[in-house]
């Protein structure tokens, strides 16, 4: 049946985050956590999240909800503001699924030469990653899943296990790890905000995304609207791209999703995708994806001139913003009432529970990418091959 797979995307949802939800976290890992970030915080040090790709976004996150909450130094290794020098004062927080990812160990071992503290977050206790930790001192925290370096295992390879649909619904190679580490910050941040249990916030957190249900023929829509892949193998060469915007923690849902996208591609083709901050000039039939709750601001003006311009509008956003109004097609996500205090910059709140719209953004992208990885027959190689070189 012609889109049989994106038509299956509300149960896919829900397996999701019923997943999610029976994630389960050590107090220990909670506490020794909260105690190594407070007494950071109360000496005036700084928290430097490392990671690469999607890991490197998921610690973007984290500072967005750490500076939401008044922690003036917490930074990613992908700020310019990230600290040249670390002292005794400081702590490292590193974070990689397989624990080998090499730009985030190179980030970490000049750290290792001072006093510094460091927290690992991995799931594979055989890595680099959780050696370096356990030699020097620090706590090393092991949520248990399958991480892209996983290998063969005794009931068959991990990536065809995942592409195949045994690890439904979590299937892309990464993913389980990707949000459990996002999940356990998320946790932490919700339960020091509201004054919950991290187990009481995590189940609350999890039926609140379990409320929401997407439709499926706004994603056949959306994906219909995706610029043809180049095809090396026919001599078939696209001109257009898909540029994805969003801002804030929306920018960083949008980010994760960028990220996936482009991996999307049969072995010889080549999906275009890039972010609006480094992108080309627009061309006609181009499509541009926009992630934002509100539908206002610069998003939605990016969207307007995107679109004076010919291209396609590919929207995740609330029913009736003014950027669904614009848009060719709309994901329709739930909308919220704006906190905005004088000052404010990005809408940030630092209870993650205010922030609910984007993390349903978040998973309705994972949603989107199996549901595309099925539809076009990829398989592990496909996915593989288009992964990033340089990290």
């Amino acid at each position: 049946m012609e889109y049989q797979v994106f038509k299956e995307i509300p149960d896919l949802y829900q397996e999701v985050c019923k997943t999610i939800k029976g994630f389960k976290f050590s107090n220990k890992y909670f506490d020794e956590f909260s105690g190594k970030i407070e007494n950071t915080v109360n000496n005036q040090g700084n928290l430097l999240f490392l990671g690469s790709g999607r890991m490197e976004t998921i610690g973007e996150i984290a500072t967005l909800f750490g500076s939401a909450k008044g922690y003036h130094n917490i930074h990613c290794s992908s700020d310019t503001s990230y600290s040249r020098k670390a002292s005794s004062n400081d702590i490292a927080i590193a974070i990689s699924g397989s624990g080998e990812t090499n730009r985030t160990l190179d980030k970490l071992r000049p750290i290792l030469e001072t006093e510094a503290g460091i927290i690992g977050i991995t799931a594979n206790k055989e890595s680099t990653l959780a050696e370096l930790v356990e030699n020097n001192g620090g706590l090393l925290i092991y949520l248990d899943g399958k991480h892209k370096d996983s290998g063969n295992e005794s009931n068959g390879n991990y990536y065809n296990k995942q592409i195949n649909g045994n690890s439904r619904p979590l299937t892309l190679e990464g993913t389980e790890v990707e949000l459990k580490t996002l999940q356990f910050l998320v946790d932490y941040f919700g339960s020091k905000e509201t004054g919950k249990t991290p187990k009481q916030f995590h189940d609350s957190f999890c039926d609140e995304l379990c409320c929401y249900t997407p439709n499926y023929e706004e994603f056949i829509s959306a994906y219909r609207l995706l610029p043809e892949v180049t095809d090396f193998e026919k001599q078939i060469y696209s001109p257009n791209k898909t540029v994805v915007v969003g801002e804030g923690l929306s920018g960083k849902s949008s980010d994760l999703f960028r990220i996936r996208l482009g991996h999307c591609a049969k072995e010889y083709q080549e999906r275009r995708v890039e972010s609006y901050k480094t992108a080309n000039a627009i061309r006609p039939n181009d499509t541009l994806f926009v992630f934002s709750v509100s539908g206002e601001g610069l998003p939605y003006t990016y969207a307007e001139r995107a679109k004076e311009k010919g291209a396609n509008i590919i929207a995740m956003t609330s029913k009736g913003s003014n950027l669904d109004g614009i848009s060719d097609t709309t994901i329709q996500i739930p909308g919220r009432v704006e906190e905005k205090e004088k000052g404010d910059i990005n809408h940030m709140q630092p209870n993650p529970e205010k922030c609910l719209p984007e993390f349903i953004s978040l998973l309705n992208g994972e949603c989107f990418m199996y549901s595309m990885v099925g539809y076009e027959g990829l398989n592990d190689t496909d996915l593989k091959c288009h992964h990033s070189d340089f990290i």
